[in-house]
């Protein structure tokens, strides 16, 4: 994922394509502190609560494991107050952890702005984040270049956040069940979307109730929720604009293949190649919002509670084959396939009505 942590993009590849989760299943799946403790602002405490209420807040917590204060920075909860670390650094929530990496800028609303996201996404789907059954922590910091920071969460009590400098070469994004690996890009205040941060926080999200479901549902739903929050919270949404078609713009993916046989699609997408158009995303996206449209939100919840009654690995696709058909119908997928020709268009279309609203396209 980073040129300076190399290893970082196998690291990202694994959770992207493998399950987290406590059962024996396949792993799956993006100013200087000269300080002793630095704060990003012009004061020096930080703020009790967030501008939203969430599950998690930007708060000053007493550490349950010795960590060294040298490296601790605080944050203002302030967009405009910003700084570069010179070395590797880290903030402690009262849920998570961020770590950021030398060399990388630090904003001030950083915690606010995580915070904001995880109440909205718990929200949505009615789960929670302090599901920790299934978080597995992850031995990432002394392979990718955090060392210095061994010994802060070491019990994996804590969800992991880390932020790295955005050195814009073709790496990305990723989470598995208690780390997220982001860019501080991503946080940057004049940016007119958050979508990343929705899409792998949605990750997050559903990777702590189960085992993972496999790569359509994980990146369908993570491709929805972005889309989906973007255009809740009046941000722009050109992400989204990859899965979308009408008269004028085109993309690369023929429905037809779905409409054909869906369920073999499915299986197909699943255990496809990542870079073979990306279908899993495709075919994701459009399955999550027909079955939101049929089931309402709590189908995430549902297809995730079903999740653990069994022990399968992210490619088994008879096991979540099982878990979709119970947690709807059995004819869910020819179900889909009569929705996906009037039912995407639908959905197109009100993506890009959204968009011209905007004033963006």
């Amino acid at each position: 994922m980073r040129k300076t942590i190399p290893a970082v993009a196998l690291l990202c590849a694994a959770m992207m394509i493998t399950a987290s989760c406590s059962k024996p299943v396949e792993k799956e799946t993006e100013t200087s502190a000269s300080a002793a403790s630095t704060t990003v602002s012009e004061t020096t405490s930080v703020p009790e609560t967030s501008e939203t209420s969430g599950t998690t807040q930007a708060t000053e917590t007493t550490e349950t494991t010795a960590a060294p204060s040298e490296f601790k920075i605080s944050l203002s909860g302030k967009a405009a107050d910003k700084t570069i670390v010179d070395k590797n650094s880290y903030y402690e929530g009262e849920d998570y952890v961020i770590y950021f990496e030398k060399d990388s800028t630090v904003y001030g609303d950083t915690a606010s702005r995580i915070d904001s996201v995880m109440h909205d996404m718990e929200e949505l789907y009615g789960m929670s984040y302090g599901n920790k059954e299934y978080a597995v922590n992850a031995e990432w910091k002394q392979l990718y270049g955090f060392g210095n920071l061994g010994q802060v969460n070491s019990s994996g009590d804590k969800i992991d956040i880390v932020i790295c400098k955005d050195m814009s070469d073709g790496s990305i994004e990723c989470c598995d069940s208690n780390a997220i690996f982001l860019f501080d890009s991503d946080f940057e205040p004049e940016r007119d979307n958050y979508s990343i941060l929705y899409h792998e926080f949605a990750h997050l999200l559903r990777l702590r109730q189960s085992p993972n479901l496999g790569k359509v549902l994980e990146e369908g739903i993570g491709s929805y929720t972005e889309d989906r929050m973007a255009r809740s919270r009046g941000e722009s949404a050109w992400d989204t604009i990859q899965y979308v078609s009408d008269d004028i713009h085109k993309i690369p993916y023929d429905d037809s293949v779905i409409v054909k046989d869906p369920e073999q699609e499915f299986r197909d997408n699943n255990i496809g190649d990542r870079a073979d158009g990306q279908k899993e995303y495709q075919y994701g996206i459009r399955f999550i919002a027909f079955l939101v449209s049929e089931y309402g939100d709590g189908i995430v919840k549902t297809l995730s509670e079903n999740a653990c009654k069994y022990d399968y690995d992210s490619k088994d696709n008879d096991a979540i084959i099982k878990i979709i058909k119970e947690s709807t119908s059995d004819d869910i997928f020819e179900r889909f396939a009569k929705w996906l020709p009037k039912g995407w268009k639908a959905y197109s279309r009100d993506y890009f009505k959204y968009m011209e609203k905007k004033g963006l396209m």
